[in-house]
């Protein structure tokens, strides 16, 4: 009678320590990754992808501000980001034929995340080879497989 008295209690506390280790989220793991691409993608870009002699000196104080709810799931707040990012950079640092007007007016008409993502797609490729850090060149690949899964 001892041991079940004794053993009860404790079988009883195993199943709510059990319980509780249970993922009980009602969405699918697979959908949290989807809605972090985003915020993944763009923080992969600005830490690795651009020189830091390549930004203008008020990079480092707008940093914190770029990365301010990055995790956010909402497409004008990625595109505003990726705006100011772009202004961030260097004119210089830029293909000749790349305006970076046209990525901040069409950041204020993004709707959708695929749409936000293509801005940044198209602030990378307009970037000179010169402005791109040597890193890049091995995570790129890797980064537009990230990039492409984003719908």
């Amino acid at each position: 009678m001892k041991k079940i008295i004794i053993l009860l209690p404790l079988f009883v506390l195993c199943c709510f320590a059990a319980m509780a280790q249970l993922n009980k989220s009602t969405i699918a793991p697979n959908e949290i990754v989807i809605k972090e691409l985003p915020a993944k993608v763009f923080t992969q870009f600005l830490q690795s992808a651009v020189k830091s002699t390549a930004y203008k000196g008020s990079f480092a104080k707008e940093k914190k501000a770029l990365l301010k709810n990055i995790e956010s799931s909402d497409p004008a707040l990625i595109a505003k980001k990726i705006s100011l990012l772009t202004g961030l950079i260097k004119a210089d640092m830029f293909k000749n034929n790349f305006n970076t007007l046209s990525i901040t007016s069409r950041s204020a008409t993004v709707t959708t995340m695929p749409a936000a993502i293509t801005l940044l797609k198209d602030v990378e490729a307009g970037l000179k080879p010169e402005a791109i850090t040597g890193i890049w060149g091995l995570q790129r690949n890797a980064w537009l497989e990230e990039v492409n899964k984003i719908k």
